[in-house]
């Protein structure tokens, strides 16, 4: 286990009144081969999860998927992306597309991408997300579970029962995305 949702109220003034107030982040960190060992982050992290936040999490969990990406590209990569809409779909409790899309940033496009794939394996079904393969009762994340859960959200895996021919290349929607915003810049820079 590497990291924690833990559901115990605000230490830093939260207002302890809904789902996304009464979380806070805990980082496990190695203890220099002496196992493993609880940190507490700091204040910042014991307010509301904002984007932002998630995606420190992200990079806690799995740094070496952005030493992964091109360094002349200005942006997260796609994995890290995925991620971060995970975890905003557990923690702010809903998979519609506008609601995700306003929380996280990301495009309608590419959030729908992720729902098309999480509907097909039937982990987001009626407005709900099943995370219990990665998100434990008591706040632990499974690091391979959720990973299993952005592979599958990325349309690169399906679960037994699911139509493998119904897919959204999620990572595509993403590169897309930013080839279209880079182009633009550079359009708007030769003005």
């Amino acid at each position: 286990m590497v990291g924690k949702f833990s559901s115990r109220p605000m230490a830093c003034g939260g207002r302890g009144n809904s789902r996304r107030d009464l979380f806070a982040v805990e980082r496990w960190h190695s203890a220099g081969g002496r196992g493993v060992q609880l940190e507490e982050t700091e204040c910042a992290m014991s307010k509301l999860f904002t984007v932002a936040d998630l995606r420190l999490v992200m990079q806690f969990l799995y740094p070496d998927d952005e030493d992964d990406r091109d360094e002349e590209v200005n942006c997260e990569h796609p994995m890290t992306a995925v991620g971060v809409v995970m975890l905003s779909a557990a923690l702010v409790g809903t998979t519609k597309v506008k609601e995700l899309a306003r929380f996280t940033g990301y495009s309608r496009h590419f959030v729908s991408a992720i729902v098309i794939n999480m509907q097909n394996n039937k982990l987001w079904i009626d407005g709900l997300y099943d995370c219990s393969s990665w998100l434990s009762p008591d706040g632990a994340i499974d690091k391979r579970g959720l990973w299993e859960h952005i592979d599958l959200a990325c349309g690169v895996l399906w679960l037994p029962g699911c139509d493998s021919d119904v897919s959204a290349d999620t990572c595509m929607v993403y590169w897309n995305e930013r080839s279209l915003i880079r182009s633009e810049v550079r359009n708007c820079m030769k003005r």
